[in-house]
């Protein structure tokens, strides 16, 4: 795996286990009033912003780490390898131009 690819899985994978720990540590989400709800948003930006897709009825009985934090890694991990492709085939076109 090259090194771009694997720093676009790494950087995801810890900020959602640093975001798993606070949501254990805090005892589950606070609905933002929570002690680490700021921290748990942030670390799972932007792909946080997948939870507003689903839709209420599936909230209901999907398991809320599962919507809160699985969610958002898998997609910030699809979006960081997508940029890491398209930044590598930038870097290679450039380097053939000179």
């Amino acid at each position: 795996m090259r090194t771009p690819k694997l720093i676009a899985l790494a950087v995801p994978t810890v900020a959602s286990l640093v975001s798993l720990v606070l949501f254990i540590v805090q005892g589950g989400f606070g609905g933002g009033h929570g002690r680490f709800d700021y921290w748990i948003f942030v670390l799972n930006l932007p792909s946080f912003f997948l939870i507003e897709l689903v839709p209420e009825v599936l909230a209901e009985v999907i398991p809320v780490p599962v919507w809160l934090l699985a969610l958002p890694y898998a997609g910030n991990v699809i979006l960081a390898q997508i940029l890491a492709v398209v930044a590598e085939r930038v870097f290679q076109r450039l380097a053939r131009k000179q």
